[in-house]
């Protein structure tokens, strides 16, 4: 195993894809900021109730039985 942990084989060929990507301009640099939610406390403590209650479990397996092509992303 290399220093990142992942198998050698594979750690050289993601080195080697990230290598080329960024040579064609196509690997995005990370952003240097932290995340900020754009949601206030309330709003922040009102998606964690639905979290916590199942309520957005319980909508989401009504939605994806409603349109399996959706569930399918």
């Amino acid at each position: 195993m290399n220093p990142s942990g992942l198998a050698d084989d594979f750690g050289t060929a993601v080195a080697t894809a990230r290598r080329r990507l960024a040579a064609k301009g196509e690997l995005s640099p990370p952003n240097p900021r932290p995340y900020v939610s754009p949601l206030d406390d309330e709003e922040r403590e009102a998606v964690l109730e639905l979290l916590r209650s199942g309520a957005y479990a319980d909508v989401a397996a009504a939605v994806s039985t409603d349109d399996p092509d959706l569930a399918q992303g």
